[in-house]
């Protein structure tokens, strides 16, 4: 399999009076060789196997889609063999109906039989319904779609949940804000996890970036991860939108000065986006006019950040401010050299003309915090 090496099944290891559940999955060789060893059982069409190492293997342990050099997913041999109960166990423990081998088939593609493509069939029936009538913020909808059997956590080929969905609509006259919210209370209360990661983040992170407040509680409440990123490292606390997104996060425990993967804080992020009242709260309340000239893992300071998106009052506003240093980012460009708006060149020229500062080393708290 993809990644993988052929592992021989220590059966007792596995299938035993106690279980497995004590196995965290935070071993990437363990987790390798429960992967293999479910994907073997699916191939061999031995069901019991199959549910059982699902059943006694730590969540996430077993990567249910895990392909081979031809790109079959469990799922694709499942269907493939016309296996119903199979194909049956494998959607209901959330097998990516969408996957594609290595020849562009999806499973329902490779089925044989009619009555295994009428199971992949009905789910992505149903699957259609649920999203749908969430995008509408429709719960009646909803409601008929998984009570004639639609699964409340199955993505779209994206990765999207119908929570996802029911949270990025925005408010029209075909959707109220009510409705909106009637929506994701009743998708949370029939099961939606509020943790499902896309390349676009969680629901919680789409609430805090539409900033709406009301809706990024409810999520908390249902148990939404304040401390999760999506798929490109991106933390919970940067899609905060205003000052009340981010102090809703900070209250729940969310770390004011927590830093994503290219060593990027608060100050980087609003800068980006130009989120300048943002900005001065958190200089105000959380003393972070001493990181004003931070570089991240690339050199590049707030102010260089600002200048390379054109954030226009936001690079008046940090230039104005005690101490600002005109940094050069580690590839030896200025913020100047970022862009060729006339306006952001025109405030910068002052500091181009003197030259760059010093390189700074990197910090992640004021003094005194």
């Amino acid at each position: 399999m993809t990644g993988m090496q052929n592992h021989a099944l220590p059966m007792d290891f596995f299938i035993c009076k106690t279980g497995c559940s004590h196995f965290t999955g935070k071993s990437p060789h363990m987790n390798r060789i429960a992967t293999h060893a479910f994907y073997d059982a699916v191939k061999k069409n031995n069901l019991d196997l199959a549910a059982s190492l699902y059943k006694h293997c730590a969540p996430g342990m077993i990567d249910i889609n895990a392909t081979n050099a031809l790109g079959m997913s469990p799922l694709h041999h499942a269907a493939e063999y016309g296996n119903r109960k199979m194909v049956k166990f494998l959607i209901d423990v959330g097998a990516n109906l969408d996957a594609r081998n290595m020849d562009e088939e999806t499973p329902l593609n490779l089925c044989c039989h009619h009555e295994t493509a009428s199971i992949i069939v009905n789910v992505l029936k149903r699957r259609k319904e649920l999203l749908e009538a969430a995008k509408m913020g429709n719960v009646t909808l909803a409601a008929k779609a998984l009570a004639d059997g639609g699964k409340i956590n199955f993505p779209d080929p994206k990765g999207k949940t119908a929570l996802h969905h029911a949270v990025h609509v925005r408010t029209s006259k075909t959707c109220t804000e009510q409705q909106r919210h009637n929506i994701v209370r009743f998708l949370l209360k029939n099961g939606a996890n509020p943790n499902t990661i896309t390349e676009e983040g969680t629901p919680l992170q789409t609430a805090l970036g539409m900033n709406d407040i009301p809706m990024a509680g409810m999520l908390i409440t249902a148990g939404a991860d304040i401390h999760n990123a999506n798929l490109h490292g991106t933390p919970t606390l940067f899609c905060a939108a205003s000052i009340a997104a981010f102090e809703l996060l900070v209250a729940k425990g969310a770390d004011p000065y927590t830093h994503d993967s290219l060593r990027r804080g608060m100050l980087h992020r609003t800068a980006e986006k130009g989120s300048l009242p943002l900005m001065q709260h958190l200089m105000a309340k959380y003393g972070m006019q001493e990181l004003l000239n931070t570089p991240d893992a690339l050199g590049r300071t707030p102010l260089y950040l600002a200048a390379k998106n054109k954030q226009v009052e936001t690079i008046r506003f940090l230039i104005a401010q005690p101490g600002i240093l005109y940094v050069a980012a580690d590839d030896g460009t200025t913020p100047a050299m970022t862009t060729n708006n006339k306006e952001v060149r025109a405030l910068l020229k002052d500091m181009e003309r003197a030259g760059a500062a010093p390189v700074l080393a990197p910090a992640c708290k004021p003094p005194g915090f």
